[in-house]
């Protein structure tokens, strides 16, 4: 290893990282040519308030790249767009026990409508996405936050 890797976290906010940067590479290695090779690994809390460390998959696309080395060297990072670009999820009534359709769903200024199964798809374009969105409606809900990856399976509750 000719350096650690890091990245920037905003206090109170869970940032998207767009770079790995490699700071204090020793001086023997500045000037060289590497291979650099790697996937992004999380720390997470889980459920019960545990950490655990694993990889995302499909966040990020890995990185394999030649590079001549610096004193400090900055990698750009990309997200997959899909990861947190494409919203799905069911408008339920759990009173009901359906699916409820018409309703107009808006999170971060993108709307959508949910079909005559209560689904919702939204796309959003990468400089919106982030982890995790508040959605509103033309109907009162019970829940309204969605944590990406939201896929078909996700489901918010109507009042």
């Amino acid at each position: 290893m000719f350096g650690k890797c890091c990245h920037t976290h905003l206090p109170g906010r869970r940032a998207i990282p767009t770079d790995a940067i490699f700071k204090n590479v020793h001086h023997r290695f500045v000037g060289k040519k590497v291979s650099v090779a790697f996937s992004l690994i999380y720390t997470f809390t889980d459920d019960i308030g545990g950490s655990q460390t694993g990889k995302k998959e499909g966040v990020y696309y890995d990185v394999d790249i030649t590079l001549v080395l610096d004193k400090t060297v900055t990698i750009d990072i990309r997200r997959n767009p899909d990861y947190y670009g494409n919203v799905g999820f069911t408008l339920w009534n759990a009173n009901a026990g359906k699916g409820v359709h018409g309703v107009t769903v808006t999170t971060d200024g993108f709307n959508a409508t949910s079909d005559a199964n209560g689904k919702v798809r939204l796309s959003i374009p990468i400089e919106h996405q982030k982890p995790e969105f508040q959605a509103t409606a033309s109907v009162p809900l019970q829940t309204n936050t969605l944590t990406m990856p939201c896929d078909d399976n996700g489901v918010i509750l109507v009042e």
